[in-house]
């Protein structure tokens, strides 16, 4: 909220992209947390599904942080 006030009082055309960048942000954040949440509710996994699901969740990660990442470089650069 901060980059797109500061885009804004200097009248810069990034501030166009701060809002979408925004709401892209908050739906992954909303899909992790339902990622998660969906995660420990699982029952009844054996020690194979259980690894299958840790290496699911780390992938997760991994795809949020990349996303971080590209829409931070989105708004800064």
């Amino acid at each position: 909220m901060a980059r797109l006030l500061t885009y804004l009082f200097e009248r810069r055309w990034r501030a166009l992209a701060v809002p979408p960048v925004m709401a892209a942000w908050a739906a992954a954040s909303y899909g992790m947390f339902l990622l998660y949440f969906m995660a420990a509710h699982a029952s009844r996994l054996d020690a194979w599904q259980t690894f299958q699901l840790a290496g699911l969740l780390w992938l997760a990660v991994a795809l949020y942080a990349a996303a971080g990442w590209g829409l931070h470089y989105a708004v800064r650069r």
